[in-house]
């Protein structure tokens, strides 16, 4: 008895991502290959599960937290609170959303 020729699908790998910070996307070349190789046509390969082509990437967080000066503390003996503003920042020092820097290295406020 005479098999169906094997095929597979083949990939390349994976492009840089397409972001230097925060989330991009990132592609690699997929084919349908006969058992020479050789590029065959994608009907061949269409019972086998196809390789993801694309996908999301994140890279660094494009912000970093940046703290303001504490406030001068709540009382002037004893225990009190001394507060701070945490901002996000760009590169440039400009406030940007804080969905940009990491939520899990926020400074203390």
């Amino acid at each position: 008895t005479h098999s169906a020729p094997r095929t597979q699908w083949r990939f390349g790998s994976w492009t840089p991502c397409s972001a230097t910070c925060g989330k991009g996307t990132r592609m690699r070349y997929v084919s349908c290959r006969d058992e020479d190789g050789s590029v065959a046509d994608e009907s061949a390969c269409v019972t086998l599960p196809r390789p993801v082509a694309k996908e999301e990437c994140s890279v660094t967080p494009c912000g970093r937290w940046k703290a303001l000066d504490w406030s001068p503390c709540s009382v002037t003996c004893g225990q009190g609170r001394a507060t701070r503003q945490v901002v996000c920042v760009n590169y440039s020092d400009h406030v940007i959303d804080q969905s940009e820097c990491d939520p899990d290295y926020i400074p203390e406020t």
